[in-house]
C-alpha cells in the first residue's frame, strides 16, 4: 500500500520534519511523471568565467601564458597565426532558499503563509539537489537570521529542513509580545537579511526569497539597487486571499496588549480595507519594478505547483 504524501492543505498550521522529507518523492509534473527523474545527470554547472572546463566557449589568437594543449592547430594552419580554444569553466553551483518567518508570515486563511513558504522552498531544494547543486537555507524572523551550511545531495536538503522546522516551531510557540517589544521594525529585519545575503558571497548560484515582501518599500533604496546588481536573486511573493480581498463582514476575536477582545467588520469597513490592500500591493510591485528586481507571485493555495514549474524551467 502506498503511503499518502503530505500536502499543504492537509494541515493549515502543523508541519514536521517527516513532512518535508517526504516531499522528496512528491515532485510530479502535470502528466504524473516524477520531475526528479528528469534530472538524473547531477554534476557541475557552467559559470560565466572562461577557462579550461569541458564546454567549448570561444576561439581567439594565442597569447603568452595560454596552455599550449588548447591550441587549435586546424585554425592555426588556415590563418598562419596561433589560435587557442577557450572553454567555459564549470563550477559547483549553490541554490539557496530564503524563508521569511516574520510575524507577518504567521497569518493565512487557507494555510499559514510561513508554512506554504517552507513547503515550496523545500520542494525547490529537493529538485536542486537532484540536479547536483549544493543546497542551503536561510531563515529570518523579527529578530534573528540563521542559515544552514551549503552541502550536496540529501544531506544539504535535510539540514535545511531541520533549520526550517526548528525555527517554524519556535515561531508558533513564541509569545507574540516578544516581537512587539523588539526595537526592530519589519523593515529592519528584512533589510538585515538582504544585507546578510549580499555579504554571503554565493555568486555561483541562485538565491530564492520566499516572503510576503511586507515593508520592502521601506528598505534603503541603495540596498535594493545592490541586490538588483547581484543578478541571481529571485523573489517569490507569498500572499493570501485575505491580502487582496480583506476580511468578510462579521465579528472577530482579536488579541491585544490588554488581552483578548472582539472587533466587528462592517461591509463599509471591508470595502475600505480592500482598497487599502490593493494600493499596498501595487506599491510593493512598483518597488520591485523601480529597482529592477524579479518577482513571482504565489497568491493562493493551489498555485504552488505552477510556481514550481516556472522555477524549475527558469532557474533550476
Amino acid at each position: 500500500m502506498n503511503a499518502r504524501l503530505p500536502s499543504v492543505a492537509d494541515e493549515p498550521v502543523a508541519l514536521s520534519l517527516s513532512d518535508l522529507l517526504a516531499l522528496r518523492s512528491r515532485q510530479t509534473d502535470k502528466s504524473g511523471q516524477n520531475t526528479l527523474d528528469q534530472y538524473n545527470h547531477p554534476g557541475l554547472r557552467p559559470s560565466r568565467r572562461k577557462g579550461q572546463g569541458l564546454e567549448f566557449e570561444d576561439l581567439r589568437e594565442y597569447t603568452s601564458g595560454d596552455d599550449p594543449r588548447f591550441i587549435d592547430w586546424n585554425v592555426t594552419a588556415r590563418t598562419n597565426r596561433l589560435h587557442t580554444r577557450l572553454y567555459r569553466d564549470e563550477r559547483e553551483r549553490t541554490t539557496s532558499v530564503v524563508v521569511d518567518l516574520r510575524s507577518c508570515m504567521l497569518t493565512g486563511t487557507e494555510a499559514l503563509k510561513a508554512r506554504r513558504a517552507i513547503v515550496a522552498a523545500t520542494r525547490v531544494l529537493w529538485i536542486a539537489a537532484k540536479k547536483g547543486d549544493r543546497c542551503a537555507a536561510i531563515v529570518f524572523n523579527d529578530t534573528t537570521i540563521d542559515a544552514s551550511r551549503p552541502r550536496r545531495g540529501d544531506a544539504g536538503v535535510t539540514s535545511a529542513c531541520r533549520l526550517f522546522i526548528d525555527h517554524y516551531q519556535q515561531a508558533l510557540e513564541s509569545d507574540t509580545s516578544a516581537t512587539t517589544n523588539s526595537d526592530k521594525t519589519a523593515a529592519d529585519s528584512l533589510g538585515e537579511m538582504l544585507q546578510w545575503l549580499l555579504n554571503a558571497g554565493r555568486h555561483t548560484g541562485y538565491s530564492l526569497i520566499f516572503s510576503s515582501c511586507d515593508s520592502i518599500d521601506e528598505i534603503d533604496q541603495q540596498l535594493l539597487t545592490d541586490l538588483s546588481g547581484k543578478g541571481n536573486v529571485q523573489w517569490i511573493m507569498v500572499s493570501d486571499l485575505a491580502d487582496s480581498e480583506g476580511l468578510s463582514a462579521g465579528k472577530y476575536q482579536i488579541q491585544t496588549d490588554r488581552g483578548p477582545g472582539n472587533v466587528f467588520v462592517s461591509e463599509k469597513d471591508r470595502s475600505q480595507l480592500k482598497r487599502y490592500l490593493e494600493d499596498k500591493h501595487q506599491a510593493t510591485l512598483n518597488t520591485f519594478e523601480k529597482n529592477d528586481l524579479s518577482v513571482l507571485q504565489m497568491p493562493k493555495l493551489g498555485s504552488d505547483d505552477e510556481l514550481l514549474a516556472v522555477l524549475v524551467e527558469v532557474f533550476l
